[in-house]
């Protein structure tokens, strides 16, 4: 199995396209039935011999690898968390004073010339993605802002009738929503100066994933990423990816868990059923491990090629995310995740892009 890394600059600090990219081979086990206990992931299972979810709450991380070593009070040490933190909040502010002078509502800002584009249909994406932002930040102009902006979305159409992804919409616009809303319901509720604003977010939440749910319309229910919403139609793909397909299941379970309505989660759960129990069996060269493309007219995996790298990351993240959500419901997802985990630091090897004989 080989997969090469693609760069984390979407979600990083611009530095990060500095660094070098890295390309990573499984190598093939000499047994594929071999005991990995030697090489375990930090989380291990107290009692391995009980399945039941309940046992679940006995997974420990293992070490303090990330322990305080002073855990006495450093008030030098506190002023300049401050300081950093401070930094962080201005240096926010300043973004998004720009975006909301010569870019807002549209998706992002282009700094160069002080206009807008709009890659991602035109719903404000850099509005939504900063609500939950300048929540925890705690900064009510700008939270009320992107709050009284809310109500006024539609989504019932795409910019220039561009299409939809259904993997993008749903993690920064759905999952940006839904934040908002708990976080404003809840700790940070004192931000708001309209609670119908806040009320709005999952309301349009609901009515973003209507307006997606067609997109499951496929003999297994392996969802079309790739969406029109003026015909209500897909592009012509007959296979999905491993990322695309298994990063859905938080938000639109979060979606059904706040509405009532079971119909969300059942969407995406039927279509990770596929991922959790892959066939044909060679789509699994190693526990916990899969490949990359499934057919969406049957929910057969094409190929046997995956890691942990872009197209296929963010399948294993939202494994953890499930069980760290509600372990009591989502224990095997844990389950998956560790088998993945051992199978990772087991077969693993790594080398420069450009340098492989550097194993």
């Amino acid at each position: 199995m080989r997969v090469s890394t693609a760069s984390l600059a979407a979600v990083c600090l611009p530095v990060a396209l500095a660094l070098p990219q890295h390309s990573h081979t499984y190598d093939q086990p000499s047994d594929q039935g071999s005991d990995l206990s030697s090489t375990r992931s930090p989380w291990s299972r107290e009692n391995n011999n009980n399945n039941n979810d309940e046992n679940h709450e006995n997974y420990k991380f293992q070490g303090n690898k990330y322990a305080n070593a002073n855990n006495g009070n450093n008030s030098a040490a506190q002023q300049i968390a401050a300081q950093r933190a401070a930094a962080v909040k201005d240096a926010f502010q300043t973004a998004w004073s720009g975006y909301y002078q010569y870019a807002f509502p549209n998706d992002e800002l282009l700094p160069v010339n002080n206009s807008f584009s709009n890659s991602r249909n035109g719903w404000g994406a850099s509005a939504i993605d900063a609500l939950t932002t300048a929540t925890v930040m705690q900064i009510p102009a700008i939270v009320n802002e992107i709050l009284a902006y809310v109500p006024n979305i539609d989504f019932s159409k795409s910019y220039q009738n561009e299409p939809v992804s259904l993997f993008e919409t749903t993690i920064r616009y759905m999952g940006g929503l839904l934040a908002g809303y708990d976080l404003l319901k809840g700790p940070l509720n004192n931000l708001p100066n309209n609670t119908a604003n806040v009320d709005a977010c999952l309301t349009q939440a609901k009515t973003l994933a209507d307006h997606l749910s067609f997109a499951f319309n496929s003999p297994s229910g392996i969802p079309h990423n790739n969406l029109f919403f003026n015909d209500n139609s897909f592009d012509n793909s007959t296979s999905n990816g491993l990322a695309t397909i298994g990063t859905l299941v938080l938000e639109w379970t979060r979606l059904s868990d706040l509405t009532g309505d079971p119909s969300y989660a059942s969407l995406t759960q039927r279509a990770e059923n596929y991922l959790l129990n892959p066939q044909p069996a060679t789509s699994e060269p190693f526990p916990g491990l899969v490949g990359t493309n499934v057919n969406i007219s049957n929910g057969m995996f094409t190929d046997a090629e995956g890691g942990w790298s872009g197209g296929d990351d963010s399948f294993y993240e939202y494994l953890l995310k499930m069980y760290v959500y509600d372990s009591s419901r989502f224990g095997h997802y844990l389950d998956r995740w560790i088998l993945a985990a051992d199978s990772t630091i087991a077969h693993l090897t790594s080398h420069p892009s450009s340098r492989p004989d550097l194993t």
